[in-house]
């Protein structure tokens, strides 16, 4: 029940550009009926409030930043009431995400996820995102000198 309910999540996120998607609002979006009311994201994004709503936030963000956000699932372990994920977002920086103002580069990011279901739902998640990597490709840190 767990690797379906993940894998349906995954597959109904926006393809097209937020404008032109339903809105991401926990009370609308289809999305988030598959998240508990009191969702808790272990490793919160900077300003990320709680619950679903917060979650919307983030993902409110995302899209505000990067209008033509792609997410592509590449991999799933299931055990018990937990699945894991493996996955990669792509977009262009084209509003201001996390203070950083649009670049106008493309941006591909590997995120691996642990989420933890109950009774067919989403009640906890952990994401670890390469922010090192996003940040580069963005121009705000330099670029690794060659060896």
């Amino acid at each position: 029940m767990a690797d379906a309910t993940f894998v349906t999540f995954w597959g109904s996120m926006p393809s097209k550009p937020l404008a032109a998607t339903s809105s991401l609002t926990p009370s609308t979006s289809a999305s988030f009926r598959s998240f508990a009311e009191n969702f808790v994201e272990l490793n919160p994004l900077p300003g990320q409030g709680p619950g679903r709503a917060g979650l919307a936030d983030v993902l409110g963000m995302m899209f505000a930043g990067f209008p033509d956000l792609r997410w592509t699932l590449h991999d799933t372990l299931v055990e018990g009431d937990r699945v894991m994920g493996f996955s990669t977002w792509t977009g262009i920086h084209q509003g201001e995400f996390m203070g950083i103002p649009a670049t106008g580069r493309t941006a591909t990011i590997e995120a691996w996820t642990i989420d933890r279901f109950r009774d067919g739902i989403f009640v906890e998640s952990r994401i670890i995102m390469d922010v090192a990597g996003l940040l580069g490709q963005l121009g705000v840190l330099p670029a690794p000198e060659a060896a």
